[in-house]
């Protein structure tokens, strides 16, 4: 296979998968809640990438799946993109530290990092102009639906380390000189 086809297939398929993560964030995670917390499929989706490629991937993967939640929801664009990119991005941070750590630094990132793209929601609101009172993320199901984003989050870098296993000193991208 020639080199533009796989990367077209990639990008197809990176495409598809962030298409996919927004549907499901929007029609089937209402779903599975309990006691009024449900999981942010896109939040967990783009911690566990960021945590397992690093800080960068994990920016374009919430740049494109928040533009997609923004236009399934109606929201202008922005609202669900530039807080799930800031998490994202800052996900990638602890990207060194999963290898050594199996169950709590993805669970942790991911817990916080639905905490954070919550808490996020709110000054982008305003900014737009919509009424989002700051004690709105106080709501009964904020802190449950944190452990149950942290728990899919784990659940994915599981799956992903079984697709795609890390070595420590792995290069996503190789400078040539």
């Amino acid at each position: 296979m020639r080199r533009s086809s796989w990367w077209r297939a990639a990008v197809l398929l990176f495409l598809l998968a962030a298409w996919a993560a927004a549907v499901a964030d929007m029609a089937l995670m209402p779903w599975l809640q309990v006691r009024y917390a449900q999981p942010s499929l896109a939040a967990a989706w783009t911690i566990a990438l960021a945590l397992h490629f690093g800080s960068w991937a994990g920016l374009a993967w919430a740049a494109l799946t928040g533009l997609l939640l923004d236009m399934l929801a109606a929201h202008p664009v922005g609202i669900l993109t530039l807080p799930l990119m800031l998490v994202g991005y800052a996900a990638g941070w602890a990207h060194r530290t999963v290898l050594s750590s199996r169950f709590l630094v993805p669970f942790l990132a991911g817990g916080l990092g639905a905490l954070m793209y919550g808490i996020l929601q709110i000054p982008v609101a305003r900014l737009w102009g919509y009424v989002a009172p700051w004690t709105m993320w106080l709501q009964e199901g904020t802190l449950l639906g944190a452990a149950y984003t942290g728990g899919v989050t784990w659940l994915t870098l599981v799956i992903l380390n079984y697709i795609h296993p890390r070595v420590p000193d792995e290069r996503l991208w190789r400078v040539r000189r």
